[in-house]
């Protein structure tokens, strides 16, 4: 049985407030022009990370409910969250250079490093999580530096700063 699935739980609720308070922000923002291309990465990030939480708690909730031991449930649900984060990363990375390079001197580079170094990190730990390790504490570290970081571009979307 899994330990900690009121932290899951939370993430999960966390995840879905996070994309959903984005969206009616965003929408309530008063705006009479188009999205740049630097909010619409910053959206896409948003809903991107909320959406490998909830994959992973979700994958969590049925694997268990199957009746697979918390091992192989954790090692499944690594498996699932690690093919999500290089999806992820095959869409949001080539997106995010886009925006750097097109020369707008407001755009910084940070959230581009930060989002290469964690798929960096994160990628090989949910491998390793599934082929060595098989426990909870990768998960939780994932989603919530995936908090962290939805809510630290939340932010530069609701600022508009580079």
């Amino acid at each position: 049985m899994i330990e900690h699935w009121d932290t899951f739980g939370l993430f999960s609720e966390i995840a879905i407030g996070v994309a959903g308070f984005s969206a009616v922000a965003t929408a309530l923002g008063g705006r009479e022009r188009d999205f740049t291309d630097l909010e619409k990465t910053r959206l896409a990030m948003i809903f991107m990370c909320s959406g490998l939480i909830l994959i992973g708690c979700f994958t969590l909730y049925v694997l268990d409910s199957a009746g697979l031991s918390a091992e192989n449930t954790i090692a499944a649900t690594s498996l699932v969250v690690s093919f999500s984060l290089l999806f992820f990363a095959a869409n949001l990375i080539p997106r995010s250079r886009k925006v750097v390079r097109a020369g707008n001197s407001t755009v910084s580079y940070v959230p581009l490093v930060v989002l290469c170094s964690y798929y960096t990190v994160f990628i090989p730990l949910c491998i390793a999580n599934f082929a060595i390790f098989r426990a909870e504490w990768p998960l939780i570290l994932l989603f919530a530096l995936t908090i962290l970081f939805t809510l630290l571009v939340f932010h530069r979307l609701l600022v508009r700063s580079g």
